[in-house]
């Protein structure tokens, strides 16, 4: 890293540094920072389960960061170079679902226009992404068209 005292750096980024004049201090952290490391478990302690039973598209917004099913009718869908949005709602800020192009031809074709106008089953984590809340869809097993 980089000592950064200019006051751009401390009132506009906030960055935080520690100059630390004995060795002795940094190999002290330094070898808690090892033991911490090698009793380091796979898995992280801070995920919630997935939420238990199916919920409306509307409601993603509840659950940011959680893995669940969420329903609801795709009101229309966007297809752009880089990305498709099959939405749940009119306005900027529906909840939708997200799909890149690499994951097109494993989803039902035509893509995406054949979910349009469908109930569907959409399941995956939950995020924020500017103004809306989304699932992306890597798998055809994420999404199920409805009767």
């Amino acid at each position: 890293g980089s000592v950064n005292l200019t006051g751009n750096s401390i009132d506009s980024n906030r960055e935080l540094g520690v100059i630390l004049d004995g060795g002795e201090a940094v190999a002290q952290l330094n070898a808690q920072l090892e033991a911490d490391l090698t009793a380091g478990v796979d898995t992280n302690p801070f995920l919630l389960p997935p939420l238990e039973g199916t919920f409306e598209a509307t409601r993603m917004g509840e659950y940011l960061g959680r893995i669940g099913s969420f329903e609801g009718v795709i009101s229309s869908v966007e297809q752009r170079s880089a990305v498709s949005f099959l939405k749940f709602g009119a306005g900027s800020d529906a909840p939708r679902a997200v799909v890149f192009p690499r994951a097109y031809e494993v989803f039902a074709q035509p893509f995406p226009q054949v979910y349009e106008g469908k109930r569907v089953r959409v399941q995956g984590r939950v995020q924020l992404y500017d103004d809306y809340f989304e699932i992306i869809l890597n798998t055809a097993d994420q999404i199920q068209i409805l009767p």
